[in-house]
Formats: C-alpha cells, structure tokens, sequence
C-alpha cells in the first residue's frame, strides 16, 4: 500500500468513526441534525447508511486509483 492509498484509508476510517459518534438524529418533522450519539434522538438510519456508503465509495476510488506512487 503506498503513501496515497494510506492517506484515503486514515481519511475513511477517520470519517466513519466521526460519522458514529455524530450521526444524523431526527429533530422534528423535517428538521435532520447531526449531533452527538448522546443526545439520544432517534437516529435517522436512512441518511446514516447513504453516508456510509458514499464515504466507503469515496475511500476505495481513492485506494483504487492510487494505485501506482505519483511523484
């Protein structure tokens, strides 16, 4: 794995771990916020799940772009 492929997967991990403790939580009716898992609102899972796919999406076109060292 080279230094790129590194730095998209720190990113990834980084971003899915912020994204655990700061979900998207259901305020009111249409109201969507992303606040400290300890808040206790209930969690919106739809918008949870699309985010992680989309950063796990964006973490390997990183890694698998990044195949070769780039100097």
């Amino acid at each position: 794995m080279n230094t790129w492929q590194k730095i998209f997967l720190g990113m990834g991990i980084l971003f899915i771990v912020t994204l655990c403790v700061f979900p998207p939580q259901i305020i009111s009716k249409q109201s969507v916020q992303f606040l400290p898992i300890t808040y206790g609102y209930p969690v919106d899972w739809f918008r949870l799940f699309l985010w992680l796919v989309v950063i796990i999406f964006v973490t390997g076109l990183g890694i698998a772009t990044n195949k070769t060292e780039h100097s």
